[in-house]
């Protein structure tokens, strides 16, 4: 089973700013907590943005 790259771009896009906004906090607030829930919302807000942005799949 392949994954289309329309849920492959918004996967990519939900977890580099995951992973860019969690780092920049923990490197900023050094904690853990904040770092994790950061994270969190921003991967879900670039989920929801990219995916909005994107539209739907026309198969």
């Amino acid at each position: 089973m392949k994954l289309p790259l329309h849920w492959a771009v918004i996967g990519l896009a939900g977890c580099f700013a995951a992973l860019l906004v969690g780092g920049l906090t923990l490197a900023t607030a050094a904690s853990w907590p904040a770092a994790l829930l950061a994270a969190v919302g921003a991967g879900g807000a670039a989920v929801m943005g990219s995916a909005t942005l994107i539209g739907q799949q026309i198969e």
